[in-house]
Protein backbone atom coordinates (compact mmCIF):
# COMPACT_ATOMS: atom_id res chain seq x y z
CA UNK A 1 0.00 0.00 0.00
CA UNK A 2 2.88 2.11 0.98
CA UNK A 3 4.67 1.50 -2.38
CA UNK A 4 1.65 2.17 -4.64
CA UNK A 5 1.37 6.17 -2.97
CA UNK A 6 5.13 6.27 -3.20
CA UNK A 7 4.84 5.15 -7.02
CA UNK A 8 1.80 7.22 -7.38
CA UNK A 9 3.27 10.33 -5.81
CA UNK A 10 6.46 10.21 -7.99
CA UNK A 11 4.66 9.87 -11.28
CA UNK A 12 2.69 12.94 -10.45
CA UNK A 13 5.91 14.75 -9.49
CA UNK A 14 7.26 13.89 -12.33
CA UNK A 15 4.20 15.21 -14.41
CA UNK A 16 4.28 18.17 -12.63
CA UNK A 17 7.90 18.86 -13.07
CA UNK A 18 7.45 17.96 -16.93
CA UNK A 19 4.63 19.98 -17.29
CA UNK A 20 6.51 23.22 -15.08
CA UNK A 21 9.38 22.58 -17.86
CA UNK A 22 6.97 22.28 -21.20
CA UNK A 23 5.32 25.73 -19.78
CA UNK A 24 9.07 27.36 -19.48
CA UNK A 25 10.17 26.27 -22.82
CA UNK A 26 6.87 28.10 -24.47
CA UNK A 27 6.77 30.93 -22.03
CA UNK A 28 10.87 31.55 -23.17
CA UNK A 29 9.74 30.88 -26.75
CA UNK A 30 7.24 33.20 -27.11
CA UNK A 31 9.30 36.00 -25.20
CA UNK A 32 12.30 35.29 -27.59
CA UNK A 33 9.73 35.74 -30.75
CA UNK A 34 8.56 38.80 -29.15
CA UNK A 35 12.17 40.56 -28.77
CA UNK A 36 13.20 39.64 -32.18
CA UNK A 37 10.06 41.32 -33.99
CA UNK A 38 10.79 44.24 -31.77
CA UNK A 39 14.83 43.56 -32.46
CA UNK A 40 14.50 43.60 -35.99
CA UNK A 41 11.65 46.62 -36.35
CA UNK A 42 13.55 48.91 -34.20
CA UNK A 43 16.86 47.93 -36.00
CA UNK A 44 15.32 48.26 -39.23
CA UNK A 45 14.43 51.76 -37.67
CA UNK A 46 17.56 52.58 -36.71
CA UNK A 47 19.42 51.76 -40.12
CA UNK A 48 16.91 53.96 -42.07
CA UNK A 49 17.19 57.74 -40.08
CA UNK A 50 20.24 58.39 -41.11
CA UNK A 51 18.23 60.07 -43.78
CA UNK A 52 16.46 63.65 -42.45
CA UNK A 53 13.22 63.15 -43.84
CA UNK A 54 12.77 59.63 -43.10
CA UNK A 55 13.89 60.42 -39.76
CA UNK A 56 11.62 63.54 -39.98
CA UNK A 57 8.19 60.86 -41.36
CA UNK A 58 9.07 58.37 -38.70
CA UNK A 59 9.61 60.34 -35.71
CA UNK A 60 5.81 62.59 -36.97
CA UNK A 61 4.25 59.18 -36.87
CA UNK A 62 5.18 57.73 -33.72
CA UNK A 63 5.57 60.65 -31.11
CA UNK A 64 3.34 63.79 -32.79
CA UNK A 65 3.68 67.14 -34.58
CA UNK A 66 6.96 69.09 -33.73
CA UNK A 67 8.99 66.53 -32.08
CA UNK A 68 11.70 65.86 -34.45
CA UNK A 69 12.29 69.71 -35.05
CA UNK A 70 12.69 70.27 -31.87
CA UNK A 71 14.87 67.41 -30.67
CA UNK A 72 16.13 65.48 -33.82
CA UNK A 73 16.67 67.81 -36.14
CA UNK A 74 20.07 69.33 -34.50
CA UNK A 75 21.27 65.66 -35.47
CA UNK A 76 21.23 66.55 -39.24
CA UNK A 77 21.20 69.87 -39.66
CA UNK A 78 23.41 71.61 -36.50
CA UNK A 79 27.01 70.37 -37.73
CA UNK A 80 28.69 68.04 -39.71
CA UNK A 81 30.52 66.37 -36.98
CA UNK A 82 26.82 65.83 -34.85
CA UNK A 83 25.85 64.61 -37.72
CA UNK A 84 28.69 61.36 -38.07
CA UNK A 85 28.44 61.13 -34.06
CA UNK A 86 24.40 60.95 -34.82
CA UNK A 87 25.69 57.78 -37.25
CA UNK A 88 28.19 56.38 -35.47
CA UNK A 89 25.28 55.77 -33.01
CA UNK A 90 22.11 54.70 -34.98
CA UNK A 91 23.76 52.47 -37.45
CA UNK A 92 25.71 50.17 -35.30
CA UNK A 93 23.27 50.14 -32.38
CA UNK A 94 21.02 48.99 -35.84
CA UNK A 95 23.14 46.43 -36.46
CA UNK A 96 22.90 44.97 -32.78
CA UNK A 97 19.35 44.70 -32.92
CA UNK A 98 19.24 43.40 -36.01
CA UNK A 99 22.42 40.51 -34.95
CA UNK A 100 21.35 40.43 -31.06
CA UNK A 101 18.47 37.74 -31.41
CA UNK A 102 19.99 34.79 -33.17
CA UNK A 103 22.57 34.65 -30.30
CA UNK A 104 20.14 33.42 -27.80
CA UNK A 105 19.02 30.07 -30.03
CA UNK A 106 20.96 27.44 -28.23
CA UNK A 107 20.79 25.56 -31.19
CA UNK A 108 21.85 28.10 -33.13
CA UNK A 109 24.86 28.59 -30.91
CA UNK A 110 25.42 24.38 -30.92
CA UNK A 111 25.00 23.90 -34.56
CA UNK A 112 27.21 27.01 -35.91
CA UNK A 113 29.58 28.28 -33.44
CA UNK A 114 32.02 29.42 -35.66
CA UNK A 115 29.32 31.64 -36.81
CA UNK A 116 27.98 32.50 -33.34
CA UNK A 117 31.60 33.58 -32.81
CA UNK A 118 31.87 35.98 -35.77
CA UNK A 119 28.26 37.56 -34.61
CA UNK A 120 29.27 37.87 -31.32
CA UNK A 121 32.48 40.09 -32.76
CA UNK A 122 30.41 42.44 -34.84
CA UNK A 123 28.17 42.65 -31.82
CA UNK A 124 31.00 43.90 -29.75
CA UNK A 125 32.63 46.33 -32.10
CA UNK A 126 29.17 48.08 -32.85
CA UNK A 127 28.23 48.29 -29.32
CA UNK A 128 31.77 50.09 -28.54
CA UNK A 129 30.88 52.44 -31.53
CA UNK A 130 27.41 53.09 -30.21
CA UNK A 131 27.73 53.71 -26.92
CA UNK A 132 30.96 56.31 -27.26
CA UNK A 133 29.19 58.04 -29.96
CA UNK A 134 26.40 58.31 -27.81
CA UNK A 135 28.77 60.13 -25.45
CA UNK A 136 29.86 62.23 -27.93
CA UNK A 137 26.57 63.21 -28.83
CA UNK A 138 25.93 64.47 -24.69
CA UNK A 139 28.08 67.24 -25.31
CA UNK A 140 25.15 69.03 -27.01
CA UNK A 141 22.17 67.36 -26.11
CA UNK A 142 19.06 69.41 -25.12
CA UNK A 143 17.49 66.68 -23.22
CA UNK A 144 18.55 67.40 -19.74
CA UNK A 145 20.16 66.25 -16.90
CA UNK A 146 18.84 63.62 -15.64
CA UNK A 147 18.91 61.71 -19.39
CA UNK A 148 22.73 62.52 -19.15
CA UNK A 149 23.06 62.01 -15.88
CA UNK A 150 21.58 58.15 -17.23
CA UNK A 151 23.69 58.05 -19.92
CA UNK A 152 27.10 58.48 -17.91
CA UNK A 153 26.00 55.52 -15.86
CA UNK A 154 24.59 53.18 -17.53
CA UNK A 155 26.71 53.67 -20.70
CA UNK A 156 29.63 52.42 -19.20
CA UNK A 157 27.99 49.83 -17.67
CA UNK A 158 27.24 48.30 -20.80
CA UNK A 159 30.78 48.75 -21.69
CA UNK A 160 31.94 47.02 -18.36
CA UNK A 161 29.13 43.95 -19.35
CA UNK A 162 30.62 43.88 -22.60
CA UNK A 163 34.13 43.19 -21.54
CA UNK A 164 33.30 41.24 -18.39
CA UNK A 165 31.44 39.04 -21.84
CA UNK A 166 34.89 38.96 -23.28
CA UNK A 167 37.07 38.25 -20.45
CA UNK A 168 34.97 35.20 -19.32
CA UNK A 169 34.74 33.25 -22.61
CA UNK A 170 38.35 34.43 -23.89
CA UNK A 171 39.96 34.22 -20.61
CA UNK A 172 38.41 32.18 -18.42
CA UNK A 173 36.74 29.68 -20.44
CA UNK A 174 33.79 30.16 -18.55
CA UNK A 175 30.43 29.58 -20.44
CA UNK A 176 27.66 30.44 -17.99
CA UNK A 177 29.14 33.44 -16.54
CA UNK A 178 29.88 34.69 -20.32
CA UNK A 179 26.20 33.73 -21.16
CA UNK A 180 24.65 35.78 -18.22
CA UNK A 181 27.01 38.90 -18.56
CA UNK A 182 25.87 38.69 -22.81
CA UNK A 183 22.26 38.81 -21.35
CA UNK A 184 22.90 42.32 -19.19
CA UNK A 185 24.94 43.76 -22.21
CA UNK A 186 21.80 42.86 -24.18
CA UNK A 187 19.10 44.35 -21.45
CA UNK A 188 20.95 47.81 -21.70
CA UNK A 189 20.65 47.25 -25.47
CA UNK A 190 17.28 46.54 -25.82
CA UNK A 191 16.29 48.54 -23.03
CA UNK A 192 16.75 51.85 -25.48
CA UNK A 193 14.11 50.50 -27.47
CA UNK A 194 11.79 49.25 -24.10
CA UNK A 195 11.92 52.55 -22.85
CA UNK A 196 10.74 54.52 -25.73
CA UNK A 197 7.69 52.15 -25.06
CA UNK A 198 7.54 53.26 -21.98
CA UNK A 199 7.53 56.79 -21.96
CA UNK A 200 4.84 56.59 -24.63
CA UNK A 201 2.64 55.17 -21.93
CA UNK A 202 3.88 57.50 -18.99
CA UNK A 203 2.88 60.34 -21.62
CA UNK A 204 -0.35 59.05 -22.80
CA UNK A 205 -1.28 58.46 -18.93
CA UNK A 206 -0.41 61.62 -17.33
CA UNK A 207 0.51 64.46 -19.69
CA UNK A 208 -1.08 66.43 -22.55
CA UNK A 209 -0.34 65.32 -26.36
CA UNK A 210 1.85 68.44 -27.01
CA UNK A 211 3.67 67.60 -23.81
CA UNK A 212 6.91 67.06 -25.92
CA UNK A 213 6.79 70.62 -27.22
CA UNK A 214 7.27 71.88 -23.75
CA UNK A 215 11.12 71.81 -23.06
CA UNK A 216 10.76 71.59 -18.78
CA UNK A 217 8.17 68.90 -19.53
CA UNK A 218 9.99 66.92 -22.28
CA UNK A 219 13.28 66.86 -20.06
CA UNK A 220 10.94 65.38 -17.38
CA UNK A 221 9.88 63.08 -19.41
CA UNK A 222 13.72 61.97 -20.95
CA UNK A 223 14.58 61.66 -17.21
CA UNK A 224 11.95 58.90 -16.52
CA UNK A 225 12.69 57.40 -20.25
CA UNK A 226 16.16 56.76 -19.66
CA UNK A 227 16.37 56.25 -15.90
CA UNK A 228 13.61 53.94 -15.24
CA UNK A 229 13.46 52.29 -19.09
CA UNK A 230 17.67 51.25 -18.13
CA UNK A 231 16.81 50.66 -14.39
CA UNK A 232 13.94 48.51 -14.88
CA UNK A 233 15.80 46.49 -18.10
CA UNK A 234 19.07 45.72 -15.82
CA UNK A 235 16.24 44.42 -13.49
CA UNK A 236 14.51 42.14 -15.71
CA UNK A 237 17.63 41.03 -17.20
CA UNK A 238 18.73 39.69 -13.46
CA UNK A 239 15.84 37.95 -12.66
CA UNK A 240 15.83 36.50 -15.85
CA UNK A 241 19.13 35.23 -15.02
CA UNK A 242 18.21 34.07 -12.02
CA UNK A 243 15.39 32.12 -13.29
CA UNK A 244 17.82 30.37 -16.02
CA UNK A 245 20.50 29.70 -14.39
CA UNK A 246 20.79 26.38 -13.22
CA UNK A 247 19.01 25.13 -16.41
CA UNK A 248 21.89 26.45 -18.38
CA UNK A 249 24.88 23.37 -18.67
CA UNK A 250 26.52 25.06 -21.71
CA UNK A 251 26.50 27.11 -24.74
Amino acid sequence: MLANNKQTATGTGTATTTGTTGASTYLKAIGWLLMTIASLIFGIYSLRIYNYNIHKIESTKNVGEGFFDIWFKPYHTSSLLKYICFLLHVIPGGIVFLLSPLQFLQKFRTNFLTLHKWIGRIIFINVIISVISSFCLLLTSKMGMGACLSTLIFGPYTLFCLYKAYVTIVKDKNYNAHREWCIRMWALCFGVFYMRILIGLVKDLFYEKEAWLNEEIAKKLFTIEFAVGWSTACLFAELFIRWTRQKVKSI
